[in-house]
């Protein structure tokens, strides 16, 4: 115990070049203040411990060769209510590169400038606010380490710091497993804070009372950041992209937290990303399935006590890096189809203290492939039949298995009550085998009495199709008849009805028909040739058009009408529109009686089955011609299926 330090007991080594000087928990009260005035090349000094008074502190300081000194320490300085600011004072403006003060007492850290500090440590000082400035003056600064802390908001303090590599604002002081659970403490970090801090690879903030959303913008532009440390924040939830700038991250730890359920997008932007803790929350990730599709490298996952029910494929689908997953202490129960079938890395599968109860083949078959298993302290039901198979699998498989030998009881059945705290590996399962032998026969006689049912059903298709085939097809065809029917009603023409007449019948066209239609009904159209079609194109493409473009064709026919080639073409291509796409709509007007030797044998065949409407001179017959020719134009739907008036 050296207790004082005078410069008659330092002059012995004034010959000696001493570099480092460790007087470390010595007791040392006193410093006289030429003391170490023969010290001119000491570069590291560490008088942590001691019980050294404001009024020594101050010799020391001005005893001291100040630009020669690279690294201090004075944590736990033991009898001094607040570190001396006279001391720091004197180190302003220095070479001064390390300064370790924890356990001492600021309120905030002195502003100054330390033009080459690059460590600087004041865990547990009870720091509660970084004032702006006081980081800012350290333009060298690479890691800065505020354990211990009751700083309770951070804004844009960072900006001139960036050359930081490690932040650790680590362990808010009052921040409990109490207070966690309650809105008594808090800690705020503005939006954008973060966003000078290029260089920054370490972001330490485990145990901080943050709270409630990781908001979007809280790491904006931490672009070579490459670990995130969230432990116990009290973060109920992520917004989406709140990780998008990060995509150098390696190790993201946001394990014992209170968050409930993910976004799709809350890991975006993580495309290196190897290690994700989300260990000890409250997720069950029904929502969010494809929540680590984002996250295409990852290596290691921690999913342990969190309230999962249930495990799919989708989870795990895109991770062909994934080394071990861990979902133990959940609510998982068994599944029925294989989840691992895309990460052919995954070596590691540990899901102990679970709800499986027994174990399907797909189970088996997922973890046949692996190096090392951990299923142990769930509650097996060894009355179910698989336990057989996962007996014999137990005992042959090369697959390690955790806790098989070394743990009691962690691979025990849990019922049936004769068989409980029975080692799957030894229990007797002789009467479950025969048990389980008219569960497979009856399988059996399942599939057979399937396959025959399918045989019989399929023969007496084949007989009622080779007796009543014909039936069959007209049946059939009436079906696709009445189909095409219906999609007429909602296919739109650009005309009601094209009008076909010959030359001598245009003086009856012009003056009755398209006033009498026309004139008294707005709604429909009628297709004139010489009237409604575009003149340059060929009579044929003319024809073929007019009929095309209107849902029904009205033949003036009369004797004239019958010698005109062109008005016989004109028949051809309506009867051929009429069988080609079931059209129902052709309306045959007689002006006169035809010769019989006019009328072909199509002609015929549509007079029998297509509405037909003979001229009279008879006004009262004219009132009833034009009501039927106004019925047989309408539209299908304003008259029902039926488009035949006769």
């Amino acid at each position: 115990l050296l207790r004082n330090i005078f410069q008659t007991e330092t002059d012995v080594l004034g010959e000696l070049t001493i570099q480092k000087l460790d007087l470390s928990d010595c007791a040392i009260e006193v410093i006289e203040i030429t003391a170490f005035e023969n010290f001119h090349s000491l570069s590291f000094l560490d008088i942590s411990m001691n019980p050294l008074s404001e009024k020594a502190m101050k010799n020391l300081s001005q005893g001291l060769n100040l630009s020669a000194l690279k690294e201090f320490r004075a944590t736990d300085m033991k009898f001094t209510a607040y570190f001396s600011n006279s001391f720091l004072n004197k180190l302003k403006w220095t070479n001064i590169e390390k300064l370790d003060l924890s356990n001492n007492k600021f309120t905030s850290f002195p502003r100054g400038h330390f033009p080459h500090l690059k460590e600087l440590i004041i865990n547990n000082c009870v720091i509660n606010v970084l004032m702006n400035g006081s980081i800012s003056d350290m333009p060298r600064l690479e890691v800065l380490t505020i354990q211990k802390h009751q700083i309770s908001h951070i804004g844009n303090i960072f900006y001139n710091n960036r050359n930081l590599i490690s932040l650790d604002l680590s362990e808010y002081v009052t921040f409990t497993i109490v207070s966690r659970e309650s809105a008594t403490v808090d800690m705020t970090i503005e939006d954008y804070s973060f966003k000078y801090l290029k260089n920054l690879e370490t972001l330490i903030l485990r145990k901080t009372p943050l709270r409630g959303v990781l908001r979007r913008f809280m790491l904006f532009g931490l672009t070579n950041l490459t670990k995130l440390d969230f432990f116990n924040c009290a973060f109920e939830s992520i917004q989406e992209n709140a990780f998008e700038t990060l995509s150098s991250l390696r190790s993201l730890d946001l394990s014992f937290n209170i968050i409930f359920e993910l976004p799709d997008k809350a890991f975006y932007g993580l495309k290196n990303l190897k290690n994700l803790d989300l260990s000890r929350n409250r997720l069950t990730f029904l929502k969010s399935s494809e929540l680590l599709n984002h996250t295409p490298k990852l290596e290691l996952l921690n999913l342990n006590r969190n309230k999962i029910q249930s495990l799919s494929i989708k989870m795990f689908s895109k991770l062909h890096s994934i080394e071990m997953i861990q979902v133990s202490e959940n609510q998982i129960q068994p599944w029925n189809k294989k989840l691992f079938q895309n990460n052919p890395n995954l070596t590691i599968f540990i899901f102990a203290e679970n709800y499986v109860n027994y174990f399907t083949r797909e189970m088996l078959q997922d973890i046949s492939y692996l190096t090392h298993v951990d299923f142990s302290k769930n509650p097996f039901d060894c009355s179910f039949c698989s336990t057989v198979e996962l007996q014999s699998w137990m005992n042959d498989t090369n697959v390690t298995i955790s806790n098989l030998q070394r743990e009691l009881h962690s691979y025990d059945c849990y019922s049936p009550e004769p068989l409980k705290e029975q080692s799957l590996m030894d229990v007797n399962l002789s009467d479950l085998e025969l048990k389980c032998v008219p569960y497979i026969f009856d399988f059996i006689m399942f599939a057979y009495s399937l396959i025959s049912c399918c045989i019989f059903i399929t023969f007496i298709v084949v007989a009622v199709w080779y007796k009543w085939k014909w039936n069959i097809r007209y049946i059939a065809f009436r079906l696709r008849t009445r189909t095409k029917r219906f999609k007429e009603n909602v296919k739109r023409f650009e005309f009601d009805a094209f009008v076909s007449y010959c030359e001598n019948d245009l003086p009856w066209v012009i003056n009755q028909l398209i006033p009498a239609i026309e004139e008294n009904d707005p709604n429909t159209v009628l297709c004139l040739l010489d009237r409604d079609l575009c003149a340059g194109n060929s009579i044929f493409d003319s024809i073929n058009s007019a009929v095309e473009q209107s849902r029904t064709t009205i033949l003036v026919l009369s004797n004239a009408y019958m010698n005109s080639n062109w008005n016989v073409f004109e028949t051809q291509i309506a009867q051929s529109k009429l069988f080609e796409d079931m059209r129902g709509g052709l309306i045959l007007i007689f002006l006169e009686p035809i010769q019989k030797s006019e009328i072909t044998k199509n002609l015929r065949y549509v007079i029998k089955t297509r509405t037909c409407l003979q001229w009279t001179k008879n006004a009262t017959g004219q009132k009833l011609f034009w009501e039927r020719l106004k019925m047989a134009i309408k539209k299908p739907e304003d008259k029902g299926i039926s488009t035949h008036i006769t």
